[in-house]
């Protein structure tokens, strides 16, 4: 009985204990819960109370768009570098020594003042360096650095990310109007293309928040989202030509800007443009934003307007004062004694009292509106900052004498753009298409876009109806004969049908006309069907000559027998035939051995051009389509011979 008691006692004791740690357990992992709950609330509002102020900003880089020209070579492009960086924290706990330490590494110091600068930035990270992307994986850049950093006990204290920059290609052949950045002490700078399409380059830039303190790290991140691409209607090739033969003839005549702009009169697309100086180099903007007064080219457009209004015919023949005629006080001076002229002879040897003649029978209303018709007075719409509007007569200043100044181009100021333009609605038909430079918009996989959007940047030209085809056509024979037998005979260029104008006027300085001139001549081919214009200015021009037949003339001649091979093409396509000496060569003529020390048989002649000229040669053409054979014909001077 005592014994059946004593066991009974042990498990009431037993059941006891066991209940007091039950209950002791769930006390403690309610006051447990309670706590963690009341810490991590508490933490938490001192996490976000803390990241109103001390949360960081970082900026991801939007990718640039690319802008290329017509044949997708890049103009202006993007190039990686390595950048290594540091972040803030770490600089201010490693001080200043350790870091000049690790800046030696790269080749630079910094001085205490700017280390302290840094320090107290508001920046995640501090920049250290850039290196090229290439060299940063080449030359194991990654594991010397590390190797060094261990060497100094620093660890591995440094951040490598990489980032985006801007070059472009060609530098010297494009000018920096065209499309440049640069940075100075004002900051980044955009300049032309750049700068007026720079919404749809720049893209936008993405961002990385860091919130923290010294528990807690997070971090909230938007991806930008890449700039689209430009695809011009530049043709690299004709460009590199032209900014060769402009330099050329900047230092043959001592020139002080020299501007050539080749186009597709039919569709007003600008195949180059080129603007040297002697004072800024091709920094030279004034081909859209000078205005100078153009002289005789001039007289093309006044004369298609007099035959197109039916104040005068073709037929129509004018008594020329024997090279002087007197309007009240003025008297209106030719380079010759001309007698009677026609029509056609008034152009082809430019006569200034012929003109005046002719314009004097055009009604003054339709004269000024049709000038304005024409394109003057207003921009052309080129997608440049500041294009000028040139400087045309209000209504009220265009008198008698204003109107017959302008008819040979003085009294009127003209940008080169504005006058290329206007000349080619004198040939192309009788239409006024404003220039076209953007020819299509890209995604940044550079895939075309959508035409509704493909389409917007040619439907921002301006296209409208000048003159009658059938006066157009009138004009094209005209202008032949001004290089057969005028004015711009040294334009010519055997089985090439060309036309064009000479242009020669003095300059205005300070109000008064000096001695200095502006030579220009206006140029097209072929005839019957113009496939291309060029218009040439050459800028107060020293020496013997300064005629427009003398010193522009010969320039246009010697761009159109570079680029006739590059073009060909697109020539031919419009069913016009090929001059004989762009017909298929002679056997004879063509080396069709194994010898190519210059490494070009079976390439384009544009891509040979481009060897060559790498190479530090020059090179003329026979034929077309692609290089079979050549010959040197003098130092570093190659003549290539094409497969048709």
């Amino acid at each position: 009985m005592e014994r059946w008691i004593t066991i009974r006692t042990k498990n009431v004791a037993y059941a006891k204990r066991k209940k007091f740690f039950i209950v002791s357990g769930i006390l403690c992992s309610l006051y447990i819960v309670i706590f963690l709950s009341m810490f991590l609330k508490a933490n938490t509002k001192k996490v976000f109370a803390y990241s109103d102020t001390g949360k960081q900003k970082e900026v991801l880089k939007a990718i640039r768009g690319t802008i290329y020209d017509r044949n997708m070579d890049i103009i202006a492009g993007n190039f990686y570098v390595a950048k290594v960086s540091i972040r803030r924290d770490v600089l201010e706990k490693i001080g200043y020594n350790n870091y000049s330490k690790i800046l030696k590494l790269f080749g630079k110091k910094i001085r205490k003042r700017e280390f302290n600068r840094l320090v107290k930035s508001n920046h995640f990270t501090v920049k250290v360096a850039e290196i090229p992307y290439h060299q940063f994986f080449e030359e194991n850049y990654l594991e010397k650095i590390r190797k060094r950093l261990n060497k100094l006990k620093l660890g591995d204290v440094l951040i490598y990310d990489y980032e985006y920059k801007r070059y472009y290609s060609t530098d010297e052949f494009y000018p920096k109007f065209l499309a440049y950045m640069y940075r100075d002490e004002e900051g980044l700078k955009k300049i032309g293309l750049e700068r007026s399409f720079d919404d749809i380059l720049k893209g936008q830039d993405g961002f990385r928040t860091y919130f923290f303190d010294r528990r807690v790290g997070l971090y909230k991140e938007v991806r930008p989202v890449d700039g689209k691409s430009l695809i011009l209607t530049i043709d690299s090739s004709v460009q590199f030509i032209c900014e060769k033969i402009a330099k050329k003839t900047l230092k043959k005549h001592k020139a002080d800007n020299v501007y050539v702009i080749v186009s597709k009169p039919k569709t007003g697309e600008i195949l180059s443009l080129v603007s040297i100086s002697r004072k800024y180099g091709n920094m030279n903007s004034l081909i859209i934003r000078g205005a100078y007064e153009p002289g005789s080219t001039m007289k093309p457009i006044v004369g298609s307007l007099a035959l197109d209004l039916g104040a005068v015919r073709e037929t129509d023949t004018f008594f020329c004062e024997n090279g002087m005629l007197r309007i009240k006080r003025r008297v209106i001076k030719d380079h010759k004694k001309f007698g009677n002229l026609s029509f056609r002879e008034i152009l082809w040897h430019s006569s200034n009292v012929g003109i005046s003649k002719i314009a004097m029978k055009v009604k003054d209303d339709d004269f000024y509106n049709g000038l304005k018709m024409f394109g003057f007075g207003m921009r052309t719409g080129i997608p440049f900052y500041k294009e000028s509007r040139g400087l045309f007569p209000t209504r009220k200043e265009f008198t008698l004498q204003r109107k017959i100044s302008m008819s040979f181009g003085y009294g009127i100021g003209v940008t080169a753009v504005q006058m290329i333009t206007a000349l080619n609605a004198v040939i192309n038909g009788g239409y006024y298409i404003s220039p076209l430079i953007v020819k299509e918009i890209c995604e940044p996989s550079t895939s075309i876009l959508k035409a509704s959007v493909k389409s917007q940047t040619i439907s921002q030209q301006k296209r409208w109806k000048v003159i009658d085809e059938s006066t157009s056509s009138v004009m094209r024979q005209i202008l032949k004969g001004v290089v057969e037998k005028g004015t711009g005979r040294k334009a010519s260029i055997d089985g090439i049908s060309i036309g064009g104008k000479t242009g020669t006027s003095k300059k205005l300085i300070r109000g008064k006309y000096s001695n200095n001139y502006i030579a220009s001549f206006f140029g097209f081919f072929p005839v019957d069907n113009p496939a291309i214009s060029i218009y040439v200015v050459v800028d107060n021009p020293k020496g013997k000559y300064f005629y427009g037949g003398d010193v522009a003339a010969p320039v246009f001649r010697e761009i159109v027998e570079k680029i006739y091979p590059f073009l060909i093409e697109e020539i031919s396509s419009e069913e016009i035939p090929l001059p004989e000496k762009n017909r298929p060569l002679l056997a004879s003529k063509v080396d069709e051995s194994d010898n190519d020390p210059l490494k070009i048989k079976g390439l384009s002649f544009r891509e040979a051009m481009q060897l060559l000229s790498l190479k530090g040669c020059d090179c003329v053409f026979e034929g077309h389509g692609y290089v079979v054979g050549y010959k040197k014909i003098g130092k570093n001077f190659y003549k290539l011979y094409g497969n048709m």
